[in-house]
């Protein structure tokens, strides 16, 4: 409709003067007649009105020609201009990482060729014809929307380069609405898994003390606490006053049955380590040195900056 209204405006140039009138559709019966008569048989046409059969359309389609992208100064550029024109950027250190650069391309036709492994030349193309190549051909009339990686490789074969090429196919695919209704349940962890520093369960515990605190019953207004590394144990114990005949005291509970304090700890093979913070746990845990458990190593936790 657009470019019929654009040709109508062609020809109402041509008049003079011209007055448009809008004729409501109970007042337009001659034109609809007119109308029917054009999609009936010629045999009822009547011969008062002259009829002229149309060949073509009346709007002429303009021509669709291929995009033709510029380089707008992007990467190609410096290249281009070096080795057509050897041209050097005022920076030495730029300059010379040009010239290391360049070593891989070629000008052929004053277009800009990279030099592959296969020693086969792509061709290099700018960040919005390298945008365009990626639609085509990731979700185009033969796209068959292959992942990030693939989609780089395709793209190689086909004979085009640009330097963020892996990096925006994979852009692509990931932002591809089809792909993500479609694509496989991905069963990978958000995140690198981090390896466990004690695979052994109630070998290695953290303990703190923490307070003071809003005074309980009793008095107490600290805690002693006790963590697992692997299990994530938690084992607490109330404190009125931090002493060091109290912390040794939990230690030999969590470590021990001969007190009869049942633990997952004292039920298994107790305690291999403990660490603590530079505070009065490690200082406490030292004199336990002289008293069972013997065998526990004593350790200083790593502080965080």
């Amino acid at each position: 409709m657009i470019t019929y209204l654009e040709l109508a405006k062609e020809l109402l140039g041509r008049f003079k003067e011209y007055r448009i009138v809008h004729v409501p559709r109970e007042e337009n019966k001659q034109a609809d007649a007119l109308a029917k008569l054009a999609s009936a048989t010629i045999n009822i046409w009547p011969k008062s009105i002259s009829m002229i059969r149309l060949l073509q359309p009346s709007i002429v389609k303009s021509k669709e020609v291929g995009a033709v992208f510029g380089e707008r100064n992007s990467w190609i550029t410096p290249i281009k201009e070096y080795l057509v024109n050897d041209v050097l950027p005022s920076d030495p250190l730029e300059a010379k990482r040009l010239k290391y650069r360049a070593t891989r391309y070629s000008v052929l036709n004053g277009e800009l060729y990279k030099r592959g492994y296969s020693r086969a030349l792509q061709r290099c193309v700018g960040p919005e014809e390298a945008e365009g190549i990626l639609r085509s051909i990731h979700s185009g009339n033969c796209g068959n929307h292959a992942g990030g990686v693939s989609l780089a490789h395709k793209i190689l074969r086909q004979g085009f380069y640009w330097p963020t090429l892996f990096a925006d196919a994979k852009r692509v695919a990931a932002r591809c609405e089809a792909c993500q209704k479609i694509a496989n349940n991905i069963r990978q962890p958000p995140e690198f898994l981090q390896s466990i520093t004690s695979p052994w369960p109630f070998a290695m515990w953290g303990i703190d003390l923490i307070g003071p605190m809003p005074t309980a019953t009793g008095g107490a207004k600290h805690a002693i606490v006790a963590v697992d590394y692997f299990m994530k144990w938690v084992e607490a114990e109330p404190l009125v006053h931090i002493t060091e005949a109290n912390t040794i005291s939990f230690v030999k509970k969590i470590s021990c049955t001969d007190s009869g304090y049942q633990t997952p700890s004292s039920r298994t093979m107790g305690p291999n380590s403990m660490v603590g913070n530079s505070g009065s746990c490690v200082t406490s845990m030292a004199s336990t040195t002289t008293t069972p458990p013997q065998h526990i190593r004593r350790r200083m936790a790593r502080l965080r900056q």
